[in-house]
């Protein structure tokens, strides 16, 4: 895991992630990151979180937001907060670059995930559409991700997800 002060760097799309305070760093209270998107890109998935509350801050650039049935475009001073259980994605809403700040409260796996995203995107392992091309790998982020994606219902993503996630755990223990 990296630490407070660490930038991950997406080789693919130019993407940085700036850890400002880990959960390791918060007793698991908080997950404080800094972004920037060079461009515009592929946002991520609609999703929502079971327990993880997110705010976003744009630092630099145009930030689009898509919270609960409602699209805002933020501008640099302004802030969201998305509450768990709400639909929501996000891009960079601008022509050029996007610096944002992100708070996930607690912690939860997000560092992980973020993590694996940056690690797979650099070693081709995602679509131009930033879309894991391993199903095995998917269910794992998507159990790091500790929500749900719009669009499956739950059970099934609980089911297919959930079970795929379990073999990728036992398949990373024995080494991949």
């Amino acid at each position: 895991m990296h630490q407070r002060g660490d930038t991950l760097v997406d080789t693919r799309t130019g993407d940085r992630l700036t850890l400002l305070q880990t959960g390791a760093d918060t007793g698991g209270a908080l997950l404080h990151v800094a972004w920037v998107w060079p461009k515009k890109g592929t946002p991520p998935f609609k999703h929502q979180h079971t327990v993880l509350q997110e705010t976003f801050a744009p630092i630099a650039g145009r930030m689009g937001v898509h919270v609960g049935g409602e699209t805002r475009l933020l501008a640099p001073g302004e802030r969201v907060t998305v509450p768990p259980g709400v639909w929501h994605y996000f891009w960079n809403a601008g022509d050029g670059e996007l610096r944002f700040e992100q708070e996930v409260r607690p912690a939860g796996r997000h560092q992980e995930l973020f993590e694996l995203i940056f690690r797979l995107s650099s070693t081709g392992r995602l679509t131009p559409r930033a879309v894991l091309t391993d199903p095995a790998l998917l269910a794992h982020a998507w159990a790091l991700n500790e929500g749900y994606f719009a669009g499956l219902p739950r059970a099934l993503q609980r089911l297919v997800f959930g079970t795929l996630a379990r073999l990728t755990r036992r398949r990373a223990a024995r080494g991949w």
